[in-house]
């Protein structure tokens, strides 16, 4: 069996200690990656002579680190052991340092930052008054969550990114898991122990800043979708090797010039997306929707062109399957429904409805953060206005199209 390299051996012990419920309680530990983030130190308010202290300590505390990590010779476990000791001794300096209201304020970041790990604190045990069944569900549930996180770290063929973000996954399904044990009661009284939210995101970033996020979320509706052709919908439509390296090479040009639009916009705004009020987060978005139009009626030109006769009407009828009434966005379906210009007008009210109701959620740092549940809410509330809007005939006729 091919040895597991060190870094996945590390990862595998971080796993077990960042959302593993034990049944045991374990001491509070001072984070010293919580002390030294610059987003952190903002939150707490500290003073310059208060910053100079926790430096100098966490300098201290990184020599003796890094003695440790040599001293333990590749040692994962080992090396969390030593590190956890030097914690428990040094903490109380950091702590020192801080008054009791920053002290209150770092303690509640590290649960907010810890996930399900948060009900190993003495304290969260003692005030939300944690069954012994709750902890043992709640530890269950945990170890599931690792278990399935480890697999993939001891599996050579799959990247550290991949095994990071599924490991991001699992301690938020972890915590949810856990949440759902606790009675209502408990819940209210953990939000009061959790204080105000933080960003933990910017737990990410040393100097506390995050990147701007440049993630634009379009989805798929009536007027990009002929993406669908590069779905498993190719195989149904029977693509020829010619048909399937003209369309790649469309779609490719398609995805270069939209993230040209995105990015060109969301760079060039003054602030942040999230930073920005809600009108200019809607002005933004509709300004990237209304430029990423054309391309879109371009490339879908280009690829109709591409498509026979036949693997038209099939790419129509799938739309139709896939997207529901939303598929009247699509020029060729919304000709051979014959909406009148009074129902197209109306349509048009209210996709730009539902595009500003969604436009907060539209831009974020990566996908793993897009909220899909609330939009999949909207498309489900325009998905019922687009179909008001026709007619019983027509309401059948778009049935019709799609089977």
């Amino acid at each position: 069996m091919q040895p597991i390299s060190i870094w996945r051996q590390g990862l595998i012990v971080v796993l077990s200690l960042i959302f593993t419920v034990s049944i045991a309680h374990s001491a509070d530990k001072s984070n010293r990656t919580l002390f030294g983030n610059a987003a952190v130190q903002r939150e707490l308010k500290l003073t310059d002579d208060q910053k100079s202290k926790i430096n100098a300590i966490l300098s201290e505390m990184e020599v003796q680190i890094a003695k440790a990590v040599k001293a333990a010779k590749d040692d994962p476990e080992q090396e969390a052991d030593i590190v956890d000791s030097i914690l428990i001794q040094q903490g109380p300096q950091l702590e020192a340092v801080l008054d009791k209201q920053q002290a209150l304020r770092i303690w509640q970041i590290g649960l907010q930052a810890g996930g399900s790990a948060m009900f190993n604190s003495g304290r969260v045990r003692r005030v939300l008054n944690l069954t012994t069944e709750q902890l043992t569900k709640m530890s269950d549930e945990s170890e599931k969550s690792v278990k399935r996180v480890t697999l993939l770290a001891k599996d050579p063929s799959v990247d550290r990114e991949t095994i990071e973000e599924q490991a991001e996954i699992a301690k938020q399904e972890s915590l949810k898991s856990s949440l759902a044990v606790l009675t209502a009661r408990q819940r209210a009284d953990l939000q009061v122990l959790l204080g105000k939210p933080f960003d933990v995101e910017l737990l990410k970033y040393p100097d506390g800043q995050a990147p701007r996020p440049l993630t634009f979320v379009f989805g798929i509706d009536g007027k990009n979708a002929f993406l669908l052709v590069n779905s498993p919908l190719k195989q149904e439509l029977e693509l020829s090797e010619s048909q399937s390296k003209q369309i790649k090479e469309a779609l490719q040009k398609n995805d270069k010039n939209l993230t040209s639009i995105r990015l060109s916009v969301l760079k060039g705004a003054d602030k942040s997306f999230p930073d920005l009020s809600i009108d200019e987060q809607r002005r933004l978005v509709q300004t990237i929707l209304a430029e990423s139009a054309s391309v879109h009626r371009e490339t879908k030109q280009e690829v109709l062109q591409i498509l026979s006769t036949d693997q038209r009407h099939q790419l129509e009828q799938a739309i139709v399957r896939l997207i529901g009434a939303r598929a009247i966005e699509f020029d060729t379906i919304a000709t051979r429904l014959q909406l009148t210009a009074e129902q197209t007008a109306t349509v048009a009210k209210r996709i730009a409805e539902f595009e500003e109701t969604t436009a907060p959620l539209r831009v974020v740092r990566d996908q793993s953060k897009f909220e899909s549940l609330t939009f999949d809410k909207q498309l489900g509330k325009l998905e019922a206005a687009l179909r008001g809007i026709l007619t019983p005939e027509q309401a059948k006729a778009l049935v019709q199209l799609g089977k």
